[in-house]
């Protein structure tokens, strides 16, 4: 499933998203998340194994028409 093409959820409430793996993709999926919710950086500590990062996601508010 691809899941950009799809319209992006509404949490009913702050959401924590813990990313780890290698920079590039979790970069991207960071970005991803941040383009859809409203995203704050929680965190990052830079490893040798990988890059962990936290955020917390919550619900843009919507525009009024």
């Amino acid at each position: 499933m691809d899941v950009r093409r799809r319209a992006p959820a509404r949490p009913a409430g702050p959401v924590t998203a813990g990313l780890d793996g290698a920079a590039e993709p979790v970069h991207a999926v960071r970005a991803v998340l941040e383009d859809a919710f409203a995203g704050e950086h929680l965190g990052t500590v830079s490893g040798e194994h990988g890059l962990p990062v936290a955020l917390r996601l919550t619900a843009r508010t919507r525009r009024p028409s």
